[in-house]
């Protein structure tokens, strides 16, 4: 399990929920649609008490990096 929280200038919030591993292209996905006019997001993992709110863009560059590991190709 694991939820991305968005904060709005206007006091305005989303939460979205998921279940298993987010994915690159959800992460990417839910940036565009909610995280460009808000803080950026920040996703967690489950069980919240174990692990920190980690900002969703560092979440994407992780999970592209990964991607290109497994791949085994480097973007230049």
């Amino acid at each position: 399990m694991w939820r991305i929280l968005f904060h709005y200038s206007d006091g305005g919030k989303v939460k979205i929920r998921g279940k298993g591993r987010i994915s690159l292209e959800l992460a990417k996905r839910y940036y565009e649609q909610y995280g460009l006019h808000s803080d950026g997001g920040f996703y967690q993992e489950s069980p919240y008490k174990d692990y920190k709110p980690e900002h969703l863009t560092k979440v994407i560059f992780r999970l592209g990096k990964e991607e290109e590991e497994k791949h085994g190709r480097r973007k230049k």
